[in-house]
C-alpha cells in the first residue's frame, strides 16, 4: 500500500478499554457550557494554570456527544506538572499518566463532580493544538454545513 507524503497512516495497539459499558451520545445538552463554566471556576485557583479550555463534542453547540465534559488545564511547560498534578490530586482527581500521548496528562475525575475528562496540556503542544482544532473545526462546520439549530 502507498502512502502520499500529505497522508500517512500510523497503526497502533489500543490498551484495554477502561470501562466496558455502552456509550451514549445525546442531543446537545444547554447545560453543558454551565457544567464546563463549574467546574473550570473549581479547578481555577492555581497559579500555574495559562487558562481551562472546554474541548471535545460537548464544547460545539448543537452537536450530539456523550454527556462528558472534555477539559484541557494548559500549562507553561512540564516544569510546573508536579506542582498541578499535586493541586488537582487535592481535589480528588487521580493522576493516569500520559496514555501515549506527549504532553497530554489525564486525570480521573473524581465521583462527586460532572461526568468529566481532564487534561493537562503543555501550551502549544501538538496534543493541545489538536483538541483546540478539532474543536473549533466543528464549531465552524456543524454551523454552517450542517445547520443545526442551537
Amino acid at each position: 500500500m502507498r502512502h502520499s507524503s500529505e497522508h500517512c497512516v500510523y497503526h497502533r495497539r489500543m490498551t484495554e478499554p477502561a470501562t466496558s459499558s455502552a456509550i451514549q451520545v445525546v442531543d446537545h445538552g444547554r447545560d453543558w457550557p454551565r457544567t464546563f463554566l463549574r467546574l473550570r471556576d473549581w479547578i481555577w485557583p492555581s497559579d500555574v494554570a495559562i487558562a481551562i479550555e472546554h474541548v471535545g463534542s460537548t464544547a460545539v453547540p448543537g452537536m450530539a456527544a456523550k454527556p462528558v465534559i472534555d477539559m484541557d488545564v494548559v500549562i507553561a511547560s512540564r516544569t510546573n506538572l508536579p506542582s498541578i498534578v499535586s493541586r488537582l490530586g487535592s481535589l480528588g482527581y487521580q493522576h493516569r499518566g500520559d496514555l501515549g500521548i506527549a504532553d497530554r496528562e489525564a486525570f480521573l475525575a473524581p465521583r462527586n463532580q460532572p461526568a468529566h475528562h481532564l487534561y493537562l496540556c503543555v501550551e502549544n503542544s501538538l496534543a493541545l493544538k489538536n483538541h483546540l482544532a478539532v474543536r473549533d473545526y466543528l464549531r465552524t462546520t456543524c454551523r454552517t454545513r450542517w445547520l443545526i439549530p442551537l
